[in-house]
């Protein structure tokens, strides 16, 4: 693991309700076919591709919920935290994927996975950025014209952060993985981020 490039954080786990509130709302989070279709096609048929959907279309965690989550964290950071679920689902009976992509909106992702999606899901991150400044838009890319760095098992139930304007995918997923995150109203980049946080970082996983 490329400690440079991705943490294990010394954050409090969610409270049992808060995790309960979360699960109860996952179940709403539908799954995108034409999502799904338009990044099959951009692949050109070549990957089994997973349903995804995150940090839109009912993925954003309701106030009270919110309130909740910024309570517990936002004090670690100095700054307001928001919060929302992501799910990526195999729909298609086969190992899937999430391919490459950078995120919208966030320059870290602040994640704590609920569920891992499979017994073997790894993250990848890529040594290739996002091209285009405009961060409104996630940036996706032909899975070819990327070059691995390296790749991750995640476990469930820790904290972790890495840079999302670098290219990562998710693959080997053969159930549904959650993920939950955190946004920070400063939305620092991942340089900032490393010196402002640094003494939030656990550089043993199994700490």
């Amino acid at each position: 693991m490329n400690t440079d490039k991705f943490w294990f954080l010394n954050l409090p786990d969610p409270s049992k309700s808060i995790l309960e509130d979360l699960l109860i709302q996952s179940h709403t989070i539908e799954e995108l076919e034409s999502d799904r279709l338009w990044v099959d096609t951009l692949h050109r048929g070549e990957l089994d591709i997973a349903a995804h959907n995150y940090g839109k279309y009912g993925t954003t965690i309701s106030d009270d919920l919110v309130y909740r989550i910024n309570n517990l964290y936002s004090n670690f950071f100095g700054v307001e935290v928001k919060s929302v679920l992501g799910k990526i689902k195999n729909v298609v009976g086969r190992s899937s994927i999430t391919p490459p992509h950078c995120d919208r909106m966030r320059h870290v992702a602040i994640n704590y996975v609920i569920d891992t999606g499979g017994p073997d899901v790894y993250t990848c991150i890529y040594n290739e950025s996002r091209t285009n400044p405009d961060m409104t838009s996630a940036e996706n890319i032909y899975h070819k014209d990327v070059t691995l760095d390296f790749k991750i098992k995640i476990p469930a139930n820790k904290w972790h952060c890495y840079n999302v304007q670098q290219y990562h995918s998710v693959e080997n997923v053969t159930d549904t993985r959650l993920i939950f995150s955190l946004f920070l109203a400063n939305n620092p980049t991942w340089q900032q981020f490393q010196k402002t946080y640094k003494h939030l970082q656990i550089l043993d996983k199994s700490g």
